[in-house]
């Protein structure tokens, strides 16, 4: 039963995106979709540790559901990155508007998707204080952000990564 209501949930949840949310403009920002699925997965937990608190449900049903609901928020925020990003869905949707487009023509609008996400990926991490701009125009990083750094950098050797990106 459990799986039905939790099925449902996700039913709902992208239903109310396609019909309602996806209009709003502050739904075109990643920020605010993440943030749409961080809440949902929210709700999921709560409910899902209140029923195992009560022993409505097992533990192994417990972590399924909570494993149901994290990779469909992932999925979804993975597809909606590369709708909202993706070079190749731009060419494509681009050539198809046009009769014939160049190549010049289809490498410039690439270099202005590339530099927009530059932009924006800027503006979230100064918004989320991990970096701050000096008064000589530079960038430098904040205690949370060389927090974040220097975790990401144990991760990465834990992990054997040799190289970001």
């Amino acid at each position: 039963m459990h799986w039905i209501v939790l099925a449902g949930f996700i039913a709902a949840h992208v239903l109310a995106y396609v019909a309602v949310f996806r209009h709003l403009k502050v739904f075109a920002a990643e920020r605010a979709v993440a943030i749409y699925h961080g809440l949902a997965f929210a709700a999921v937990f709560a409910v899902v540790a209140v029923a195992f608190a009560r022993g409505t449900i097992g533990f192994a049903a417990s972590c399924g559901l909570l494993a149901l609901q994290y990779l469909y928020s992932l999925s979804f925020l993975e597809l909606w990155t590369l709708a909202e990003g993706s070079y190749s869905l731009q060419i494509l949707l681009r050539v198809s508007r046009q009769a014939s487009i160049s190549r010049e023509e289809i490498l410039a609008s690439c270099e202005a998707i590339g530099a927009d996400k530059k932009r924006n990926r800027l503006h979230d991490l100064q918004s989320l204080r991990l970096i701050a701009e000096a008064p000589d125009g530079t960038f430098k990083l904040s205690a949370m952000g060389r927090t974040l750094v220097d975790m990401l950098s144990l991760i990465m050797r834990l992990t054997t990564i040799r190289e970001a990106g």
